[in-house]
């Protein structure tokens, strides 16, 4: 079912600050990921992840509005206040200084990444229970994101289904260096169509989703998105304008990139 209206509007960027650390999640060349508690009305849990590189809180920030406002299930992303002081001892991010980084909210207590699910055989069931795949691998297509592994998917019982997180390599962005963003055509990995093989069917399947998504992806209004928000918490060296056009002339340009990417025509049309 298309997203309605109201679902295609931009919404702001919630800020907040961090009450406590509570977990580790991953550490890697680019980016240190933590379950914090954050300071707010209610209770709320998050995921932050502190990078060096401003480009990535952009990609993540516009990436996850823009896939809310047409109907994905992505968590609520956030700007979170960092008080270097209070990282926790031994990350690369300690200090006296503060600053803003991007993070999602939790998406339940009981979730858990695809890739951790293979340990107990639930990932084939999981992922062929996925109603959202198609529209998926349209949207990887779209924002050009390069890095959507397993671990990347995060499966909610409670919801029956799986959420999309993480974007920082999206916008064409690749080992955290900007390289595509002035080619709207270029082409980057899509990771979860690229290994798969799907018959004539599915894949005919898969590109009438993708010309659905596009044109939700029509309707978004891009001057909604608070670039004058980010811009002054992140100071990302990165004009505004270069992203919307991307993302706006890659729309008519989705489709056809897809439809090369799984071997078919793009006026093919089904006929049964």
């Amino acid at each position: 079912m298309p997203p309605q209206s109201s679902e295609r509007a931009i919404q702001p960027v919630a800020t907040a600050a961090v009450s406590s650390y509570l977990a580790p999640i991953s550490e890697g060349h680019d980016a240190e990921t933590y379950l914090v508690a954050l300071l707010t009305e209610r209770p709320t849990k998050a995921y932050v992840k502190l990078v060096d590189n401003s480009h990535q809180v952009l990609a993540e920030l516009v990436c996850a509005q823009l896939g809310r406002a047409i109907g994905l299930f992505i968590p609520e992303p956030m700007l979170i206040l960092v008080d270097g002081r209070r990282v926790p001892e031994g990350s690369r991010f300690r200090g006296d200084h503060r600053f803003w980084a991007f993070a999602s909210r939790q998406v339940a207590d009981d979730a858990i990444t695809v890739e951790s699910s293979i340990r107990t055989g639930r990932a084939a069931r999981i992922l062929q229970r996925w109603t959202r795949f198609n529209a998926a691998v349209a949207f990887d297509e779209w924002v050009a994101n390069e890095d959507r592994n397993l671990g990347n998917l995060v499966y909610s019982p409670r919801h029956d289904d799986i959420a999309l997180i993480d974007h920082g390599r999206a916008l064409a962005m690749t080992e955290s260096r900007l390289f595509g963003l002035k080619n709207p055509a270029v082409q980057v990995a899509n990771r979860l169509i690229d290994e798969v093989q799907l018959n004539l069917s599915q894949r005919m399947a898969l590109r009438k989703a993708a010309q659905e998504l596009m044109e939700h992806c029509q309707l978004v209004d891009f001057s909604a998105l608070p670039w004058q928000q980010i811009e002054s918490l992140v100071r990302p060296a990165l004009a505004p304008e270069d992203v919307t056009c991307f993302l706006r002339q890659r729309i008519h340009l989705t489709v056809s990139l897809l439809c090369h990417r799984i071997g078919i025509s793009e006026i093919q049309q089904i006929t049964h």
